[in-house]
């Protein structure tokens, strides 16, 4: 589809199906109105309230009602589900040809579905979208920017640049198309959904790659409310040597011998695997001590010690 069609009714384009699993109340007014203000107009809004209990759940039950707008589709968990099952409930009460999801402390930029709409009918072929990110504080202030990415890659270059080159990219600056979502077996399923985004796209992208716009249209929380920050560094430990697992196997498996440069591509994502991993394990260990404010011998100490020990 043309520009020109595109300008002259943006109504006519595809329903997006926007999904908010919301677990808590802090920032969802803004979330929500951050759906609600976007430019394209061809939306359903999927609110899943998976609050962890009666109380809270109420209170987020009360916010979404204040919203009078035929969009929202409102629905209600009896009992908190796990964050990727509830994910892939979000999705399987999605109709739209498209699909994202945004985190309930989070916001987009009112432009974030039409722009990476227009980029969709560029990429008819593409599955996986994404656009850069701004990354705020719990006040909204903006500390950095997520890395510019080609507008267009392969999955071994999506790789490779996630774990050899550390690009910094979320579950909601992402939108796919909802059958392809569904085809796989929606979300990969990890502990705490640690992981569980970046293998789906890697999984969407592996035939046809990802597209990414360079403007930076979704707003990314860093706050200690998040469900990554409440995780436990074993269990993040344990995550992660799972995640780089499936990394390995997805790109062990993939048929590239017949060409010459994904085969080096190939070869790159497996060498740097390793390193990737470990780093990656020595992170977690060095946030873990940072939060406790150990004195720097003993954190060098114990971080040389752990390690030694997930080598």
């Amino acid at each position: 589809m043309g520009e020109k069609a595109m300008n002259d009714d943006l109504r006519v384009l595809p329903l997006v199906s926007i999904g908010l699993p919301i677990v808590k109340k802090e920032f969802l007014k803004q979330a929500i109105k951050s759906c609600l203000s976007q430019t394209y107009e061809n939306l359903e809004i999927i609110i899943l309230n998976n609050a962890p209990s009666q109380v809270l759940g109420d209170e987020i039950e009360k916010i979404v009602l204040s919203f009078d707008d035929k969009k929202i589709k409102y629905f209600r968990n009896e009992i908190q589900i796990p964050i990727v099952n509830n994910w892939n409930k979000v999705l399987s009460l999605s109709t739209g040809k498209y699909f994202s999801i945004l985190c309930d402390d989070d916001y987009w930029d009112n432009n974030y579905i039409e722009s990476v709409i227009r980029l969709a009918m560029k990429y008819l072929q593409v599955s996986v979208f994404h656009t850069r990110t701004i990354i705020v504080d719990d006040s909204g202030k903006m500390k950095r920017i997520s890395p510019a990415c080609p507008e267009h890659e392969d999955v071994l270059d999506f790789i490779f640049n996630r774990i050899a080159k550390g690009r910094e990219h979320f579950l909601s600056d992402f939108l796919v198309k909802t059958e392809s979502l569904k085809q796989i077996g929606g979300f990969v399923n990890m502990h705490s959904g640690w992981g569980s985004d970046d293998l789906t796209w890697i999984y969407l992208a592996k035939e046809n790659g990802i597209v990414s716009l360079q403007m930076p249209l979704y707003y990314y929380r860093e706050s200690i409310l998040s469900v990554t920050n409440k995780m436990f560094s074993d269990n993040k430990i344990k995550t992660t040597n799972v995640y780089f697992e499936k990394i390995k196997d997805f790109v062990t498996e993939l048929s590239v011998e017949s060409n010459e440069i994904l085969s080096l591509k190939k070869k790159m994502v497996l060498d740097c695997w390793e390193k990737s991993r470990i780093d990656k394990i020595k992170g977690i260990h060095f946030e873990y001590l940072r939060k406790r404010k150990l004195p720097l011998i003993i954190y060098n100490f114990v971080a040389i010690l752990y390690h030694l020990k997930y080598r």
